[in-house]
């Protein structure tokens, strides 16, 4: 049982490791890059990378900048009062 908690925990730092470096490199286009990455074959692009990988790094993304994943731009600030 320790050896999956282990295993879920690095897995969990990979993801925020992405994360990080996708923000750093594509700033504010970081959450379209993992969208792309997440769209794309992954056996293409860092094919080291398990399936659904680049979803939770997005996911990461979105829950640090306050995205809403799923609206437009338009959607999430264009319509503010």
């Amino acid at each position: 049982m320790f050896g999956w908690w282990s295993r879920r925990r690095e897995y969990r730092a990979l993801v925020q490791r992405d994360a990080d470096d996708l923000m750093a490199r594509f700033g504010i286009q970081a959450y379209a890059e993992a969208s792309m990455r997440w769209r794309m074959d992954t056996g293409i692009l860092d094919g080291n990378r398990p399936d659904g990988h680049w979803q939770l790094v997005q996911e990461e993304i979105a829950e640090r900048t306050g995205r809403i994943i799923g609206l437009s731009g338009y959607e999430q600030y264009g319509r503010q009062k």
